[in-house]
């Protein structure tokens, strides 16, 4: 029986500063600083267990952890014999009252990164179709006569016919050129590498099916980056978000002095996935040979597979630019004996607060303050259809560009 528990461990300051206004002669303001949160440790998780027959169990958990490192305030101002400021390790109340958050971010949905999780991880997605390479050979002759043109172009920008007024090379011929090498040259030249590499594919395929059928499954992680990369900065995880806002913040103002700071807030959050594929029949026993054989068919893509029907109709390359039919597609191709566990999607963020010191009095001091938040989720999640407005890459625009001048009338 799987039940949730939350467990809770928080340290407080003990607070006791002080910040006193005389005025007059009279103490209008005597306050004594109440404890405050330093640092949160909480987690909600599920206890039970993590496996039932031949399913695994994969529990939701959520984390979040945050840290305060604050300078305290000390200082005092004499301004007559009945009137001063004064400060006595008093910590700004905007930063031990600020409740941290993060900045919004644009990662895909649960569902989405599930999809292509189970897709990228799939033991029977093919490295190079070798059918749909076949087929594409047809395009070869032109892509030839394209190479021709190429030439023909400079022969025409640099002639005399050129600068005595013949016909100079036109933006159609640019976008005619970017077509073909998007289009043509570059996916022929990316799968003849692949080719090259065939040997080295089969021999990883039938590593995994060997620890899928002879070693209880696969567990795959889907997104994250390599931990030899241990920065932030250096990483470059699949879905990531990462943004930056600055502002000036007043701390305190109570004694009748504004003290700003330089607020600092940056937020970086990534998502990743993992997955489990188990055979359907674990007692089975695979030679050698027959694994070799499931793992040739299985790279060069000679297999029912509704993914490669699909890359070969035209103009689907541009519905995978909005959509995930692709990655759907292939996540649900079971053409080997194995069924995948339900996906687990895992999202971190992290949100530092940088304070630095900008306007005080000089008889007022203090350092400068941070304030971190981390947020760490588990959930389970299932594959699903999905369309979106991505922000194209610098290809993806050049292409839609040469499309559109390609038809320029």
């Amino acid at each position: 029986m799987v039940l949730p528990r939350t467990r809770d461990s928080n340290f407080s300051n003990a607070g006791g500063g002080t910040r006193k206004r005389l005025f007059g002669g009279s103490l209008i303001v005597n306050d004594l600083q109440a404890p405050f949160q330093v640092s949160k440790n909480h987690i909600n998780d599920q206890t039970g267990p993590w496996k039932f027959g031949a399913s695994i169990i994969d529990k939701d958990v959520d984390i979040q952890h945050v840290d305060r490192k604050i300078q305290p305030i000390n200082g005092r101002q004499d301004i007559s014999p009945t009137d001063y400021r004064e400060y006595r390790n008093w910590f700004p109340s905007y930063l031990t009252g600020l409740s941290p958050s993060h900045i919004i971010d644009n990662l895909p949905s649960n569902g989405e990164i599930a999809t292509a999780v189970l897709a990228s991880s799939n033991p029977a997605r093919p490295v190079t179709s070798l059918p749909n390479f076949i087929y594409e050979l047809k395009d070869l002759p032109g892509m030839i006569r394209d190479i021709g043109h190429i030439k023909l172009i400079g022969q025409r920008a640099f002639s005399k016919a050129h600068w005595n007024g013949g016909a100079p090379a036109t933006p159609r011929d640019a976008a005619n050129l970017q077509l073909s090498y998007q289009m043509g040259w570059s996916p022929l030249i990316g799968d003849i590498k692949n080719l090259l590499h065939f040997q080295a594919d089969v021999d990883r395929r039938v590593k995994d099916l060997h620890n899928l059928y002879e070693n209880g499954g696969l567990h795959r992680s889907v997104g994250k980056a390599s931990p030899k990369t241990a920065t932030r900065k250096a990483r470059q995880d699949r879905w990531s978000f990462s943004q930056r806002v600055d502002s000036t913040v007043t701390v305190e103002s109570v004694l009748g002095v504004g003290l700003t700071m330089r607020e600092s807030k940056y937020t970086y959050a990534r998502k990743w996935g993992t997955t489990r594929w188990l055979p359907d029949y674990p007692s089975d026993r695979h030679t050698n040979t027959e694994l070799r054989r499931t793992a040739m068919r299985l790279v060069s893509g000679i297999n029912p597979n509704p993914k490669i029907i699909w890359d070969a109709i035209p103009w689907t390359w541009m519905i995978d630019w909005f959509t995930n039919i692709g990655d759907f597609l292939q996540s649900s191709a079971y053409s080997i004996q194995c069924r995948p566990s339900t996906p687990c999607v895992m999202y971190e963020r992290i949100t530092e607060y940088q304070y630095t010191r900008q306007s005080a009095p000089s008889w007022v001091n203090w350092g400068d303050g941070s304030i971190k938040l981390i947020d760490r989720q588990r959930r389970s999640a299932s594959a699903t259809l999905s369309a979106s407005l991505p922000f194209l890459s610098a290809r993806q625009l050049s292409i839609l560009g040469a499309l559109a001048v390609q038809r320029l009338r």
